[in-house]
């Protein structure tokens, strides 16, 4: 075994590696996991410079428990309306690709190995899935839309179970001499998928039931992925996917608070607890230290060119802020209450954001507010501590500030953030540079909206 050191500096320099390769990802689209994989299949088998056992058992319970979280994070950001739509497709692109890779590395292994078609099966059902621990780290890198991404997260936890489950059915076959039963593995499979996720169902029933009572006690933000872990583990010495219980108790808990109060009230006589925007950012961090990728590897800087007191200033806030009478009526809600939108939380971050246009001197009674990320009775007893036009108005007049640029903008921090990066600012830089901006005053809000506004802040840049 290696010593403490040498493992404490393999790990530092893993994290730098990890920053390194996010970034030549985003430049050459070479993804990082790839790179990592050939990297570990150089110092491993070719040159012997590692092997497993320097791991001890630490390696595996490292690789596990960023799958486990991975998935979990993955599926509290799942719709059951995205699931039901995207159902049938994941289903036949998985069982279409998983078919068809097993049936060419089958091909290919028999070509080129001195094996029998009995053996060259086996190999082609080990390999025939597509990991879960390589898929969902590159579909947070690649930021697909939103139904492909639950497309592939679910392929690749459907196509895992597959490959387990067949594998060790032609092994018990192969050791036994008997042949291959395919109405028992197709029951093992059904088995495996099936009661895994009624074991995930029914723990994020169980913590969405005594969430609330959970949170009354100090610093327990950590146990709610300790309960993952521990349905994972139990999930897996009952013989069944710990990685589909994972999946199924994140998006259970993301979904049964959304189920109608009329229909809860019929069943049970307490209410289902969901995840608060706390919470899910901090498994987001979790996410991003586990796997060791960021979003992004530098941030662009632009100095200023003039003078505050020369510079035109536009205002730019993620409060949600609009003028009496120009609603953006959100999803073809007219008048949405605050109750509402803290209802559909999930549903505006996965929508694009919609940027509302203020003239410059709209009174403060003319404005309104709606936003499900933080509390807006303060907003609305005064705009200017979330959306400070009417202070930026005096700094004008008191020449601070060479100009306030005319209109102000104001839109939801809580959004779609592929949306946000890849269509909306692009389409809002001209606003500015038509009005020939030189500086924006950016104004985050709540724990998304820091999120949104970084990104905002970046593209403008």
């Amino acid at each position: 075994p290696w010593p403490v050191e040498i493992t404490i500096l393999s790990i530092g320099l893993l994290v730098f590696a990890g920053h390194f390769l996010t970034g030549f990802f985003e430049r050459t689209k070479v993804p990082d996991v790839l790179v990592l994989m050939l990297a570990g299949i150089v110092i491993g088998p070719v040159f012997g410079i590692v092997t497993p056992a320097d791991f001890g058992k630490v390696g595996p319970v490292f690789t596990t428990l960023a799958l486990v979280v991975i998935l979990f994070e993955g599926g509290i950001h799942l719709n059951m309306k995205d699931l039901k739509r995207s159902a049938r497709d994941t289903l036949v692109i998985s069982l279409a690709t998983f078919a068809l890779t097993v049936l060419l590395v089958m091909y290919i292994a028999e070509f080129l190995l001195p094996i029998d078609p009995f053996t060259a099966l086996l190999i082609g059902t080990i390999l025939g899935g597509t990991s879960s621990a390589v898929v969902v780290p590159l579909i947070r890198i690649l930021r697909v839309s939103d139904r492909a991404s639950t497309i592939l997260l679910l392929e690749s936890a459907l196509t895992d179970v597959l490959a387990v489950v067949l594998s060790l059915g032609l092994i018990r076959g192969l050791q036994s001499g008997q042949g291959i039963s395919a109405g028992v593995m197709l029951g093992d499979v059904s088995a495996s998928f099936l009661v895994a996720a009624l074991i995930g169902g029914g723990g994020a029933f169980i913590w969405s039931a005594i969430l609330p009572k959970i949170r009354q006690i100090p610093n327990t933000v950590f146990t709610t992925i300790a309960y993952v872990l521990i349905l994972f583990g139990l999930t897996e010495i009952w013989g069944y996917s710990g990685a589909i219980a994972a999946l199924s108790f994140g998006i259970g808990v993301a979904n049964f608070p959304n189920i109608p109060q009329r229909i809860q009230g019929k069943f049970i006589t307490f209410r289902l607890a969901g995840f608060s925007d706390v919470e899910r950012t901090f498994f987001a961090e979790a996410v991003f230290l586990v796997p060791f990728t960021w979003a992004h590897d530098s941030a662009p800087f632009t100095a200023l060119s003039k003078p505050v007191a020369e510079s035109k200033i536009a205002l730019f806030s993620s409060s949600g802020h609009f003028v009496a009478g120009h609603d953006p009526d959100p999803f073809g809600f007219k008048d949405m209450s605050d109750e509402e939108a803290a209802g559909r939380t999930i549903e505006f971050a996965r929508t694009p954001p919609v940027l509302c246009q203020i003239p410059v001197d709209t009174p403060s009674g003319e404005l309104r507010v709606r936003h499900p990320g933080y509390d807006v009775n303060a907003a609305r007893q005064d705009p200017n501590c979330v959306f400070p036009l009417q202070r930026l108005r005096e700094l004008a007049e008191e020449k601070v500030i060479g100009e306030l640029a005319d209109p102000s903008y104001s839109f939801m921090g809580i959004t779609s953030q592929i949306h946000l990066q890849k269509k909306s600012i692009p389409e809002w830089i001209p606003l500015l540079k038509e009005n020939e901006v030189d500086a924006v005053l950016l104004v985050p809000v709540c724990p998304d909206c820091h999120m949104s506004v970084g990104h905002v802040s970046r593209g403008f840049e």
